[in-house]
């Protein structure tokens, strides 16, 4: 595809790597969220290109999908799927927590997007509420594939988001998709309760307490309590 395939309909955010542009297809009218890099930010060449690697390989119901890709001008562009409810955290925000039964509900289909990857082994390793998207019907869809890797046996790269990073990762020994349910663990903790279990301003003393197994449940109901207990136990160990 080509940029002037697009026609441009608003910002939808941006960061260190670039912006994402609201984008209407001209012939299929169909919306897009056009992930692109900025010509000066050739250092995320690699991992956006390896980003489309990785969703080129994926198909599943859960997980954004890849529609175009833009490579013109210097100007590495990724045409994603367009999720019209924003991203999990808005929600979180907006609520402050969620119920049991909204909690499994997206709990479930993060559960498949994350055994589908794996079965082709890719590790996400960016599992936060931010990048996980909601349709306006409260379906959810996986994206933001930047840190995603194909993984057979195990990897040792440092990446990943402070509250939601695995003790694999911190100790520096070596790890594989165990560490997507560990961050699922985490993830489905602050659904239910509305915080992360590990919580600091300073990332060094975050990572202590995950270290630690500095965590507390008593906020949260019994049965919430053991399943959470269940994931870890069942997927991180």
């Amino acid at each position: 595809a080509q940029l002037k395939d697009f026609e441009l309909k608003g910002r939808l955010g941006g960061g260190s790597y670039g912006i994402v542009l609201l984008v209407k297809h001209t012939k299929t009218k169909i919306l897009h969220a056009l992930k692109i890099q900025l010509p000066d930010k050739a250092i995320y060449f690699y991992y956006d290109s390896y980003e489309e690697n990785i969703l080129s390989a994926v198909n599943f119901p859960f997980v954004v999908n890849l529609n175009y890709v833009i490579h013109e001008h210097k100007i590495f562009g990724l045409a994603l799927e367009y999720v019209d409810g924003g991203d999990l955290l808005k929600h979180l925000f907006r609520v402050g927590k969620f119920s049991n039964i909204q909690s499994k509900f997206i709990a479930s289909q993060l559960v498949l997007a994350l055994e589908h990857l794996h079965h082709l082994k890719i590790v996400h390793r960016d599992i936060k509420p931010e990048n996980i998207l909601m349709d306006m019907k409260g379906y959810t869809k996986l994206s933001d594939f930047g840190f995603a890797k194909l993984v057979n046996g195990r990897t040792y790269t440092w990446c990943g988001t402070p509250n939601y990073i695995a003790p694999e990762i911190i100790k520096m020994k070596g790890y594989n998709n165990s560490v997507d349910w560990w961050s699922f663990g985490i993830l489905l903790y602050e659904l239910i309760s509305g915080n992360p279990p590990f919580d600091d301003d300073d990332h060094s003393r975050i990572y202590s307490k995950v270290l630690a197994g500095q965590v507390r449940f008593f906020h949260l109901k019994i049965f919430c309590k053991y399943r959470l207990l269940i994931v870890i136990i069942n997927y991180h160990y």
